[in-house]
């Protein structure tokens, strides 16, 4: 059951005091079924051990998850809709109202209080904290350089590209950064080429030191990596240039062959 709640509960339920003995939940039943149809109550509680238990735990725990899931649902509702209106105070009631049939049932939820779900804030512009993470990015980075770099995904996303030479390697490494949340605004993506490799990673600037926050679950980190070999380059293009050159002195003798084999005709 504790794995369950984790699970489907939302996260301001997951501290609630759960009920632990279904003893307590059928007796919260009979209870409230005493008040409102005292006849079924009575003819319920003739019935033998077995067939009453099976008929008051009708699935309480689903029934329980389901009622909060409902009026999770309303007070999302809620806190779209203006305050001093005829539907905001209509959904209020339905919201209270579900919250004492979760109580009956032996759950907890607080009264709701509309005042705590409403505000004079829009939602902030996303995209420009993830413009502050390429800012910060491209003014700080000093291994190479940021050759390319844009917002995806209404602003959850940022496509980045560094570029830079180590030795004898010229290499690039593109890379996908996705906040899971939303950016914040103090971070800057950092990557640090190593042979084949390397790692990309996200820092925040904090305490007047850059933290690595890479390990948590707040980013997802895709990037892949292309180097070239200078050294190599550089013979491969030599090679190159020694079978062209050895081609053109060919072609160039097989054309002189070719006039040597023409026979001059002579006028008369």
């Amino acid at each position: 059951m504790s794995n369950l709640l984790d699970k489907e509960i939302p996260e301001d339920y997951k501290n609630r005091e759960i009920l632990k003995t279904q003893n307590m939940i059928e007796e919260g039943f009979f209870n409230n079924l005493k008040k409102t149809d005292k006849k079924m109550a009575n003819k319920i509680g003739e019935m033998p051990l077995s067939q009453s238990t099976q008929t008051v735990s009708t699935n309480t725990e689903e029934l329980m998850l389901n009622l909060y899931a409902v009026r999770d649902g309303l007070i999302e509702s809620f806190e779209t809709i203006s305050l001093n209106t005829a539907v905001a105070s209509n959904l209020a009631n339905h919201i209270n109202k579900l919250g004492s049939c979760i109580r009956d049932i032996g759950g907890r939820v607080d009264d709701f209080i509309p005042l705590e779900h409403v505000s004079g804030l829009k939602t902030p512009d996303i995209n420009l904290n993830a413009k502050k993470v390429i800012e910060t990015t491209k003014q700080c980075y000093t291994l190479g350089e940021i050759t390319k770099a844009k917002i995806e995904n209404d602003g959850q996303t940022i496509f980045i590209q560094f570029e830079g030479k180590e030795e004898n390697i010229v290499y690039k490494a593109r890379g996908t950064v996705t906040a899971s949340l939303s950016w914040k605004g103090n971070e800057a993506i950092d990557y640090i080429y190593t042979s084949g490799s390397g790692r990309m990673s996200v820092k925040s600037f904090e305490n007047n030191r850059w933290i690595d926050n890479s390990n948590n679950n707040d980013y997802n980190i895709y990037w892949e990596l292309d180097e070239i070999n200078l050294e190599t380059e550089m013979k491969k293009n030599e090679k190159s240039y020694e079978n062209k050159k050895e081609l053109t002195i060919e072609e160039q003798n097989n054309t002189n062959n070719e006039k040597n084999d023409v026979i001059p005709i002579q006028e008369i």
